[in-house]
């Protein structure tokens, strides 16, 4: 891909166990991350982290290999081009072993959370969500949930405003645009990580799209991406 005009919208997963990155993946990450790393107390947190920042950087090489990747904690990092513009966006999130990166021309988000049907009841979701919250997903409650969670939390990685509304999903992320409000376009994908339990991966973008779906991982060392789909991503 040689310009941000050609960057199609894109999600990536990577599913990974409990261990450590080989030192020979490391390597290929800058100093200040694997530092970064160093400084955090939980083991696991080391590992999410660093195998987040491998697949990003394996990414946004292959697919943008003209950007200049410039870490900005606590913040995921930017994509600069040549010229010092940012023409392509991305978030990363991870979650019990399953890691995922997306990128778009355009202001973009995702969160994954593991479904754990045992942590939803309806005294929950109104007091996380507000009054009458449980209502609105009450044919589903479960998925209900974790998809109002996931775009609150798409919402603040946007810094955009989140609302419950009255169709499904329940909730818009409201872009805050002077010149043109307008709700964010979402979509979910449940994938299957290391744990038992699904997980539901949910997906913004400030405009309209049909994101491609990219499975990863690293055999001998190198990045390999398996196209498994698409999934449209639309208005709420």
């Amino acid at each position: 891909m040689s310009s941000s005009s050609e960057f199609s919208p894109f999600a990536a997963f990577l599913t990974v166990g409990g261990e450590r990155p080989d030192a020979s993946l490391l390597q290929s990450l800058p100093e200040e991350v694997l530092a970064r790393a160093r400084g955090f107390q939980s083991l696991k947190r080391q590992t999410e982290f660093l195998w987040g920042r491998l697949i990003f950087y394996a990414v946004f090489r292959a697919l943008a290999p003209q950007a200049v990747l410039v870490e900005r904690p606590p913040l995921t990092p930017q994509i600069l081009m040549p010229d010092g513009s940012e023409r392509i966006f991305a978030s990363i999130a991870h979650t019990a072993g399953c890691i995922a990166v997306m990128g778009a021309p355009f202001c973009c988000a995702l969160d994954a959370e593991l479904m754990k049907p045992g942590r939803v009841n309806a005294q929950l979701t109104d007091r996380v969500f507000g009054q009458g919250a449980s209502r609105l997903i009450a044919q589903d409650p479960v998925s209900g949930f974790y998809r109002l969670w996931g775009l609150r939390e798409a919402a603040v990685k946007m810094q955009a405003r989140f609302e419950l509304c009255s169709r499904s999903p329940f909730a818009r992320i409201r872009l805050e645009n002077p010149c043109k409000p307008q709700a964010a376009a979402v979509g979910f994908r449940q994938i299957s990580g290391s744990s038992d339990v699904p997980t539901l991966v949910s997906l913004a973008a400030a405009e309209p799209c049909s994101l491609i779906l990219l499975e990863a991982d690293f055999a001998h060392g190198r990045l390999v991406l398996t196209k498994t789909g698409t999934v449209r991503l639309e208005a709420a």
